[in-house]
């Protein structure tokens, strides 16, 4: 309406002349305008039909009660075991047009699959929960209090859990104001809780390699488990490379950032190989991860976080030592008794001594006996016996030559044969024996004592 509007009595019994508070607005003496009523006896002959004065039509509004409203974002979703927190563009909040200061009751709650934690519980009150890690939770507080509090709420899913979950939020204003009684509001939110993939784990393990020897890994020596997903061995990232020795992919250098496929390593690809004839305890070492085939969608973790190392261990082992070809010279019909230096023995790898002599072959003329018995090929000599003299030539009586004969052998270290060393020279030597002319005396050959008659020659 306008100023000065005058409305016919029949609109006002049809009931079309209203007044509208403004919205949530309430109060006595909330507002007024004034009027002036007019009869039917019309203005002629200088009659009057409108009141000389104008009255006053006061409204009082009476207070009623407004129902609190909740504000929710849409549906949420999270990865397993990846918090959401309720902020910014999916703020929940609460508001209430005639709170004012008055006290609002909140409920939050779970259905399942995790747990709620406020940012801050200033001004709140508790009769549920304590607003950490709670299912639910019902509290009291200032539409400002609670609206801090709900402003970086988080729901934390259950470890390892996914699926949906209900986020319930029910707002009671307790009756805060004018008629109508309590109102409340309850609005839910689903949240999804996606399938994560945790991250596998290995640990530290201890190998021992031989020397001289290439160490195959297996996938064992990585210690792969995964126990919350089951999912299976794909691979081992190498975070750093051995000080010592090599590691090789099919016999290409590893770097360290590489992933290396468990195929490979199934295959006996992946390959440790320490310095030539070096070894010792903690000789190396390198760190890595397991990588399972889970991937990383929706968050979730392939690699074990935790770095773990492979320390190796590189067990000594004998190398083989040598000997060299001789030449011996000794006299016709002269026993020939052999000294350990005439087998030239040396183990400049390992420094390990002499144990024996192996005869690999015998001499074509004359004998070789230890302690007067015929030696046979294949027998090994002990040191001892040869410093003690017991190994002998003999050539056959009256015989000699440049070259005359020679044997074959191989010497023997010390240092045994543990994982895998070998103590043996891996070649036969050759020991040529020359036999040095002697001059013979003469031999008279006569025959026993003779007889004859006297006066009668006895011929020869």
């Amino acid at each position: 309406m306008t100023a000065g509007d005058t409305i016919a009595v029949a609109d006002i019994v049809a009931g079309n002349l209203v007044f509208t508070p403004a919205t949530n607005a309430n109060g006595t003496g909330y507002t007024s305008f004034t009027f002036q009523v007019q009869d039917d006896g019309g203005t002629a002959n200088g009659g009057i039909d409108l009141d000389a004065s104008a009255n006053t039509m006061t409204m009082d509004v009476t207070a009623v009660n407004d129902a609190p409203v909740n504000s929710l974002p849409s549906a949420q979703s999270t990865g397993e075991d990846i918090p959401l927190t309720f902020t910014g563009a999916n703020l929940i909040s609460i508001s209430d047009v005639d709170a004012g200061a008055a006290a609002l009751e909140v409920t939050l709650s779970m259905d399942q699959g995790g747990a709620l934690s406020l940012s801050g519980t200033t001004g709140l009150v508790f009769t549920v929960g304590d607003g950490s890690s709670d299912t639910s939770m019902t509290f009291t507080g200032s539409v400002i209090d609670i609206n801090a509090a709900l402003d970086g709420l988080t729901y934390a899913p259950t470890a390892d859990w996914n699926g949906i979950a209900t986020l319930t939020i029910s707002t009671d204003d307790q009756g805060n104001t004018g008629t109508g009684g309590a109102l409340t509001d309850t609005d839910t939110v689903a949240i999804t809780v996606n399938s994560v993939n945790d991250a596998p784990q290995g640990s530290d393990k201890t190998i021992t390699a031989q020397e001289d020897t290439p160490f195959v890994f297996s996938t064992a020596d990585f210690s792969f488990s995964d126990v919350r997903d089951n999912d299976n061995f794909l691979g081992v990232k190498i975070g750093t490379l051995p000080a010592n020795g090599s590691l090789t992919l099919s016999g290409v250098a590893v770097t360290a950032g590489d992933t290396i496929a468990v195929t490979d390593i199934v295959a006996g690809n992946l390959v440790f190989t320490p310095v030539a004839e070096t070894n010792g305890t903690s000789y190396a070492n390198f760190l890595f991860q397991v990588q399972d085939d889970g991937g990383t969608a929706n968050g979730g973790s392939d690699l074990d976080p935790t770095v773990n190392r492979i320390s190796i261990d590189v067990a000594a082992v004998n190398d083989a030592p040598s000997g060299i070809d001789n030449t011996i010279t000794t006299l016709e019909d002269t026993v020939h008794a052999f000294t350990t230096a005439e087998f030239g023995f040396s183990d400049v790898l390992d420094g390990d001594l002499l144990s024996g002599v192996k005869i690999t072959t015998l001499p074509g003329n004359g004998s070789l006996t230890l302690s007067g018995v015929a030696v046979n090929a294949g027998d090994t000599i002990a040191v001892a016996d040869i410093v003690a003299g017991n190994l002998v030539f003999t050539p056959v009586a009256n015989a000699n030559d440049t070259g005359y004969t020679s044997f074959t052998f191989q010497v023997q270290d010390d240092g045994g044969t543990a994982n895998g060393g070998i103590d043996l020279d891996a070649s036969a030597n050759t020991m040529t024996m020359d036999v040095t002319a002697v001059n013979d005396a003469p031999v008279n050959s006569l025959p026993s004592a003779q007889s004859t008659g006297e006066d009668i020659p006895l011929t020869f």
